[in-house]
C-alpha cells in the first residue's frame, strides 16, 4: 500500500484523488494522509511576509523523510527551486491549461480591462506585476485563502485571479464536502498564458518521494507524464538561474510544440520595475540556456 500525502484543503485533497485513481487503476492500493502546512496555517498573512516558494510543501517533505508516508503530492508551481537531497519528484501527471483566469460577478472582457478602474484581489507578485505592466490603471489589493474564501471577497473587490486547472478540477471534484461554487454565476476570462505567462509547474500535479523508493520510484514511472516532465524541467532550469520564487516575479511556460522534441519557451519577469518577456524556441535547453540568460538581462 502506498500512502500519499496531501494537504487538507479541497483542491489539494481533490489532486490527491486523481493521483489515487492513477495508482488505483495500475493495481496499486493506497491511502490519503492529510498534513497541515505553513501556508495553509497562515492564510491572513502575504507570501511576502511568511516566505516564498516551499511554504505549501515544507511539511509534507518531513513526512516524507521520516517515512510517515511514501508519496506526497504537491501542485508543481509550489515546489522550491532545491527539494531535499533524499528527495525527488517520482512523477507528473498530465499538465492541465496553465492559464490564470480572472474571475468576476460582473463580465469581464479586454475592453473592460482597459477601460475601468477595477479592483483585482492577489497575494501572488508575479500576478500584482503582470496586472501592473497590462493594465497598469488598476487596482491590487492583497489577498490569499482557498478557492471558495477568495470568491466570496467578491462581495468586496471587482475581480480576483485563480489557477484555471484549479477551478477546473475543483469543478469535477468527487469530494462529498467540495465546496458549493455557482459556476454560472461567475463571469471568467482566460489570460493566454503565452503574455501573461503563468508561473513554472503551473498547471501541473507532482508526485515526490523518497530517491532510495525503489519500488515507490517504479510505480509512479507507469503513471508519469513524460512531456510534462520534460517541460517543467525546463521550466524549473530557468527558475534556478533566475532565483525565482514566490517573492520574485517570474513566469516560465515551455509547451512542445511539435513531435520531434522542439519546445517553445515564453519566460517574462519583472526585476527593478522593468518587464521583460521573450520567447524562445529551441530542442535542447542546455544548447539555449545561457542566450537566454544574456536576452533577459540584456
Amino acid at each position: 500500500m502506498i500512502k500519499i500525502g496531501t494537504r487538507a484543503s479541497h483542491l489539494a485533497r481533490t489532486q490527491a484523488l486523481l493521483v489515487e485513481k492513477k495508482l488505483n487503476d495500475i493495481g496499486i492500493e493506497t491511502k490519503i494522509v492529510i498534513i497541515t502546512t505553513e501556508g495553509d496555517r497562515n492564510l491572513n498573512k502575504n507570501f511576502s511576509e511568511i516566505g516564498s516558494q516551499g511554504i505549501f510543501v515544507k511539511e509534507l517533505e518531513h513526512s516524507l523523510l521520516k517515512q510517515d508516508i511514501d508519496i506526497a503530492v504537491h501542485s508543481a508551481k509550489d515546489l522550491p527551486i532545491q527539494l531535499d537531497q533524499k528527495l525527488q519528484i517520482g512523477a507528473y501527471l498530465k499538465r492541465e491549461d496553465p492559464a490564470d483566469i480572472l474571475v468576476s460577478f460582473h463580465e469581464i472582457n479586454e475592453n473592460l480591462l482597459k477601460s475601468r478602474n477595477l479592483t483585482i484581489g492577489t497575494s501572488s507578485i508575479r500576478r500584482s506585476k503582470w496586472i501592473s505592466h497590462f493594465y497598469p490603471h488598476i487596482i491590487v489589493e492583497g489577498l490569499r485563502g482557498n478557492v471558495p474564501t477568495r470568491i466570496k471577497a467578491l462581495e468586496n473587490i471587482d475581480v480576483i485571479i485563480l489557477a484555471k486547472a484549479g477551478m477546473d478540477r475543483l469543478d469535477k471534484s468527487p469530494l462529498s464536502d467540495k465546496p458549493s461554487i455557482d459556476l454560472k454565476k461567475l463571469h471568467m476570462h482566460r489570460l493566454d498564458p503565452n503574455q501573461f505567462v503563468s508561473a513554472p509547474g503551473q498547471g501541473a500535479i507532482a508526485i515526490e518521494c523518497l530517491k532510495t523508493s525503489k519500488d515507490i520510484l517504479d510505480s509512479l514511472n507507469r503513471i508519469n507524464h513524460k512531456e510534462t516532465q520534460t517541460c517543467i524541467n525546463h521550466e524549473r532550469i530557468m527558475l534556478g538561474h533566475l532565483s525565482g520564487g514566490c517573492n520574485v516575479p517570474l513566469g516560465v511556460y515551455v509547451k512542445m510544440i511539435n513531435q520531434n522534441n522542439s519546445f517553445e519557451m515564453h519566460i517574462a519577469h519583472a526585476l527593478n520595475n522593468k518587464f521583460i518577456k521573450k520567447t524562445f524556441q529551441y530542442s535542447q535547453i542546455n544548447q539555449v540556456e545561457e542566450k537566454i540568460l544574456q536576452e533577459l538581462k540584456s
